[in-house]
């Protein structure tokens, strides 16, 4: 194999990487608790190692089932409304990538906030695989629980040998556009509930006790008794006065 079809060989691997990424997001929040978006063509840069997996040659050639991996993939301009780390594991299914593109799984962790005007924010990890040019978005964790859609990974790209290197590595430079849906309620990914509300005696509760107005103080004094008293707004002091009456 020419050390041009090495280099084809990581690049495909490497634009299976390209991701989910926020910087420039075009999105459309729809009905019924899923967010859609599209992210824009976006340049990417990372270094691959290949694995010789069957040691098929001396000097390092790569042969069908050997393995690209990549630990780390992030776009070239970084974006305040996201963070964005990337693995991607390929494997050459060909001795000449032409013939058959690797087949890749990756893992991205990352926070998405999409900001004005609907000011969604996500954090966790999605899961894609597939052939390129076209994989799919298969779920992932945290918010991203339920995502789904695809990467179209592009063809301008640019690779040079990691000066220095002896085990294959290639710094690589690419383009990717993604489309993508996220679920925002539901049972996959619930929306964040409001925080309880503050434990405290309420200051308007007022029970009538020999025709005196009496208090959450009042039912302090004997609240083994007087915890199970009706106020005049048909709570009881249990309810209204959880401090006094030890509910908190």
């Amino acid at each position: 194999m020419k050390f041009s079809n090495l280099v084809t060989f990581l690049f495909l691997s490497h634009v299976s990487a390209s991701k989910l990424r926020s910087r420039n997001l075009q999105s459309d929040p729809t009905d019924g608790g899923l967010y859609c978006g599209t992210v824009p063509q976006t340049k990417y840069q990372g270094i691959a190692k290949v694995v010789n997996v069957d040691n098929s040659a001396p000097s390092f050639i790569p042969t069908m089932g050997d393995v690209s991996i990549a630990e780390a993939i992030l776009p070239v301009d970084n974006s305040d409304n996201s963070d964005i780390s990337i693995k991607a594991m390929c494997t050459l299914t060909a001795d000449d990538p032409s013939e058959s593109a690797p087949f890749c799984t990756f893992e991205s962790t990352l926070t998405l906030s999409t900001g004005a005007p609907s000011g969604i924010s996500f954090q966790g990890k999605t899961m894609s695989m597939g052939t390129p040019p076209v994989l799919s978005i298969m779920g992932g964790t945290g918010d991203f629980m339920g995502a789904y859609g695809q990467i179209n990974t592009l063809s301008s790209f640019s690779s040079t040998p990691v000066e220095g290197s002896t085990d294959g590595s290639i710094n690589i430079e690419f383009d990717a556009i993604v489309e993508f849906c996220v679920p925002t309620g539901g049972d996959n990914n619930p929306p964040t509930p409001p925080p309880p509300p503050p434990c405290e005696d309420s200051k308007t509760w007022i029970h009538n006790f020999k025709n005196k107005a009496r208090g959450c103080d009042w039912v302090g004094k004997e609240k083994s008794q007087r915890c199970r008293r009706k106020g005049q707004d048909g709570t009881t002091a249990n309810v209204s006065c959880p401090v006094t009456c030890g509910n908190c």
